[in-house]
């Protein structure tokens, strides 16, 4: 899936998309913005980058609702197979 360069700003409470920025998420500090998209076992999953440290934190992967799929992660969709 391509991710357009246009962002969004997130509304909690609106489904996560390709575009979507500033994105908050319990637990983690600052914002976040989408930087790839993936259908996994039939789920929209999204690939977040912080807002605040780019790719120098770890990444984390969520579904369209916000909710963390996996966090602490370092080597984009590849670490769902793991």
């Amino acid at each position: 899936m391509t991710i357009p360069k246009k962002y969004i700003n997130w509304i909690k409470g609106k489904p996560i998309t390709p575009n979507t920025d500033k994105i908050k998420i319990k637990g983690h500090y600052g914002t976040w913005y989408v930087i790839a998209a993936k259908k996994h076992k039939g789920q929209d999953l999204f690939l977040i980058e912080s807002e605040q440290h780019g790719d120098e934190a770890a990444h984390l992967i969520i579904t369209k609702t916000g909710h963390i799929k996996l966090d602490d992660v370092y080597n984009g969709f590849d670490e769902l197979d793991y």
